[in-house]
């Protein structure tokens, strides 16, 4: 069992009394300034521990949409590391985390109660494959989600994304965590590990050194998101996260947070010159905001010629001596 479970953590730093401030140290060790109410005064909203700088920035959404809601609201880690299904249990119960972000899915939205803003604008639903490079060229010969069929996809055991590859007639194999996929791929036990943008960039560099890669030529598309969910007894949380990320839709603040997020990871990822393919996902909810095109990513340019990489990462000036 892990140690940090059960164990809530309160963040002094995160009473949403006062401005939005830059996280100083690691991400998600602080996202907001401390207010100069008491820490009674303020509605405690308890969240998942982040694991990851992925995490840390969805928590740092979270900490703006309440520091934009009316109210006082301080935010409290909860749980340490634990999977997907055990947070979505804490929250369906309701004593532990009080909000979580995660892919959206029918079953999801039937489980809990959805603010229907997507926190990554869909980025999520991008995706580049890994691979290992011995398999470079086999992969810059795919043209259309047909040519993958020859191929065996990695996915986590639990994840959205599984059953849409599977719905679009591909092959998946399961794993128990990121780490476990990364060397089930190296042994061969699958060919491609489809994953978000910000993750293939950062993973092709750190697993750079045991030959895996990012896949040449494409990238696949389904339409997908990310949001925050409440326990469905909880409509007065829900509505004042979706009045603040409303608040920060109308006066910029929430892309300005986007692009720094996200920026660099699309810059580097080129979709520009990645063949776009297609994937249906049966599983998105009907009530989700396609209409709203401002909640949404849309590559700048259309795809053209194929590259074999992503971008290296920018090198930064050295010091002056």
């Amino acid at each position: 069992m892990n140690r940090g479970l059960g164990r809530a953590r309160l963040l002094p730093s995160l009473l949403l009394m006062a401005g939005l401030a830059a996280p100083a140290g690691p991400a998600w060790a602080a996202v907001a300034t401390m207010g100069t109410v008491p820490a009674g005064a303020a509605q405690t909203v308890r969240h998942q521990t982040p694991q990851n700088t992925f995490d840390a920035g969805f928590v740092r959404i979270l900490a703006l949409a309440l520091q934009k809601a009316p109210g006082a609201y301080a935010l409290e880690e909860w749980g340490g590391r634990m999977e997907r299904g055990r947070s979505v249990q804490e929250v369906m119960r309701g004593t532990n985390l009080d909000v979580l972000w995660a892919v959206t899915t029918r079953e999801r939205e039937r489980q809990m109660l959805p603010i229907r803003i997507p926190l990554d604008k869909g980025l999520s639903g991008w995706r580049i494959a890994l691979i290992m490079r011995q398999n470079s060229a086999k992969f810059a010969a795919v043209r259309q989600l047909s040519d993958l069929a020859a191929f065996t996809a990695g996915q986590g055991y639990g994840w959205a994304e599984g059953p849409i590859l599977r719905a679009n007639g591909l092959r998946v194999v399961t794993g128990n965590s990121s780490e476990s996929l990364h060397a089930m791929l190296g042994a061969g036990r699958f060919d491609y590990f489809p994953r978000a943008l910000g993750e293939a960039v950062r993973e092709s560099d750190q697993f750079a050194a045991r030959g895996i890669v990012a896949a040449p030529g494409f990238v696949l598309h389904m339409q997908s998101a990310v949001y925050f969910f409440v326990n469905t007894s909880n409509r007065a949380l829900a509505a004042a996260i979706e009045q603040g990320l409303r608040a920060a839709l109308q006066d910029g603040s929430f892309d300005k947070l986007f692009r720094e997020l996200n920026e660099s990871s699309i810059e580097r990822a080129r979709l520009d010159q990645r063949r776009v393919i297609e994937l249906a996902n049966p599983d998105l909810p009907p009530e989700t905001l396609l209409a709203e095109k401002n909640l949404w990513f849309v590559p700048e340019r259309p795809a053209r010629e194929a590259v074999n990489e992503v971008r290296p990462p920018r090198q930064r000036p050295a010091p002056a001596q």
